[in-house]
């Protein structure tokens, strides 16, 4: 018996049927399959179930359409935990709707998630077994506080809880206030109990939530509004700037509840205000959650499509970049992807977040131009794209439907001109403050850059990579590094920290001194690609190209090094 015939735009949610109280341990899960088209006006109302799969390992017997079915034991807990005593429940659950043995089918359904989340009744969020329940019960009482002062904060101020998170253009304020992100440290430890759920640290449960018209997260015999945990989350982070309860302002699942604040909650929320739903563009999409755990590499693509509705409807030729596919390989999902971020943004923007760990991995399997959405930022690694109002590549843009042809996946075609060669590296500088003194001296070494023959506002002019703070601080590298936390050079050091950890010092062929990726080697180009707000680094691989990453050169930055005139060269990066 196929319980899973059915036509692609169907979704089977499952009906979880009465008669059991869901305290009772010993009664098995009973359910029934039942067909529902998404394209029908008058569906039958069902929930959808969001909640952490757990170890695959751990499996669990219910009966569905009359036979027992092994699944997974958290799903199995899940439909234990929301069924009723009294009523039939229609619930849509990954886990058992899916046929999880069936790749096409995976991929469809995965496609169909924002019609199976948006058509919903509501999201009901699991946090976890009966483990969990006593740190939920601590929590709930901690989260009431906090709600308290939010609205105390609102009321005393006027204005409503996005507006004091950000000003008039979108910018996070900095807010100054006498008392503490939570009321007493008891209350901090709860609050953090519950972030540590692993709940809040899975990436799939941002589109779910972000999808949904209503989310209830489900302790073990409690029910509470998500927007509430989400809005305490994002205080907790605008108020811990003071440096007040540190533990919980740092925590990564407090971290990731807040941006999920920021694409769910449709009063307050930064991508969401005034909408129905969310839509970022990838780039963004990627940035919120490049923290967050899937169980396979492809998912983290996957599981922000339903982000992507605004640009998927203005660009529908793009949309099968970013379909699920489970048949496609690894390199092949994110160098889809990279194209779609590029055409989505109309330049070469999203190639700034490509940086190389190592120089083995410039030549690994996958494309040296694909952004790296499979594994976490890592801030002794990788460093931060360069800010600043740069326009390297002055009025020439990109082809967009030559960027996303897919006929040659591995090769992405670009044009541009070279305009200088890497002669000289320094070595990586580390990601701390002493770490840029302690390597400063030896990548002025490597570079063959003497301090007293070199102009110091250049030399702090690339390690700042053309950011607008007071050259002069730069002058004593010494003194900066170590000056007290609320010296005039905190600013200085700040900048100076996100321009040139984990990049290169380099001098050129022209005698020009820049900062670059850290896989540069001395023979490198510098380039101008055509649609690129900054220069980037390539390597010349036979007759084809080598992505290294972004660089800045002082004097190339705002399309000096080119003109309407310049005859472009054809650049095949693989």
């Amino acid at each position: 018996m196929d319980i899973f015939n059915r036509p692609p735009t169907q979704v089977p949610p499952i009906q979880d049927t009465a008669g059991y109280s869901y305290n009772d341990m010993k009664a098995l899960v009973r359910c029934s399959l039942v067909h529902i088209s998404l394209d029908s006006g008058d569906r039958v109302p069902y929930e959808t179930v969001t909640y952490v799969w757990g170890s695959h390992a751990d499996r669990a017997i219910i009966e569905l359409e009359g036979i027992r079915v092994e699944v997974p034991s958290s799903s199995e807990a899940v439909l234990r935990r929301v069924r009723s005593p009294s009523d039939d429940r229609m619930i849509w659950i990954d886990a058992i709707c899916i046929n999880q043995h069936d790749l096409v089918e995976r991929g469809q359904q995965v496609n169909m998630m924002s019609a199976i989340f948006q058509g919903g009744a509501g999201n009901l969020i699991h946090l976890g077994d009966s483990r969990s329940a006593d740190v939920v019960a601590l929590a709930l009482g901690s989260l009431r506080l906090v709600l308290q002062d939010i609205e105390e904060e609102a009321n005393d101020q006027q204005r409503q809880l996005c507006e004091m998170m950000y000003d008039e253009e979108g910018v996070y304020r900095a807010l100054s206030s006498s008392k503490s992100a939570v009321p007493t440290t008891e209350d901090e430890d709860n609050i953090l109990g519950l972030f540590s759920l692993a709940w809040f640290r899975r990436l799939w449960v941002l589109q779910e939530a972000a999808l949904s018209v209503r989310n209830t997260c489900m302790g073990h015999d409690s029910e509470f509004e998500l927007r509430d945990v989400l809005r305490v989350a994002a205080w907790i982070g605008l108020r811990g700037q003071d440096g007040s309860a540190r533990s919980l302002t740092e925590s990564p699942g407090r971290a990731s509840a807040a941006q999920m604040f920021d694409i769910v909650d449709r009063d307050d929320g930064f991508y969401v205000r005034g909408r129905d739903t969310a839509s970022l563009s990838l780039v963004d999409a990627l940035d919120i959650g490049r923290q967050l755990e899937t169980t396979q590499p492809q998912d983290n693509i996957f599981a922000l499509r339903g982000l992507l509705a605004d640009s998927i409807a203005r660009y529908p030729h793009l949309a099968r970049l970013v379909m699920a596919d489970y048949t496609k390989l690894l390199w092949q999902v994110m160098c889809d992807a990279t194209r779609f971020a590029i055409c989505e943004s109309g330049d070469l923007y999203p190639l700034q977040f490509i940086s190389h760990r190592h120089n083995s991995e410039v030549e690994h399997d996958m494309p040296s131009w694909a952004i790296r959405a499979e594994r976490p930022f890592d801030v002794t690694q990788d460093p931060r794209a360069l800010f600043g109002h740069f326009q390297a590549s002055g009025s020439r843009g990109i082809d967009p439907l030559e960027l996303s042809d897919t006929r040659y996946s591995r090769v992405l075609r670009l044009s541009g001109v070279v305009v200088d060669r890497i002669t000289n590296v320094g070595q990586p500088i580390g990601s701390a403050l002493w770490d840029i003194a302690r390597d400063l001296e030896d990548a002025l070494e490597a570079t063959k850059v003497q301090f007293a023959n070199t102009d110091p506002l250049l030399l702090t002019d690339a390690l700042l990579a053309g950011a607008n703070v007071k050259l002069e601080h730069g002058l004593d590298f010494s003194k900066v590094l170590t000056a007290s936390p609320d010296a005039p050079s905190t600013l200085f050091r700040s900048t100076l920290r996100k321009a040139s950890r984990c990049r290169r010092l380099f001098s050129t062929a022209t005698g020009k001194i820049g900062i670059g990726p850290r896989s540069l080697q001395p023979g490198d180009m510098i380039v101008i690609l055509f649609g690129g707000k900054v220069p980037f680094c390539l390597r010349e691989a036979q007759n084809d190209y080598l992505f290294l990453g972004q660089a800045y050169v002082k004097d190339i930055m705002g399309g000096e090094a080119v003109s309407k005139d310049t005859v472009p060269r054809t650049f095949d990066v693989i």
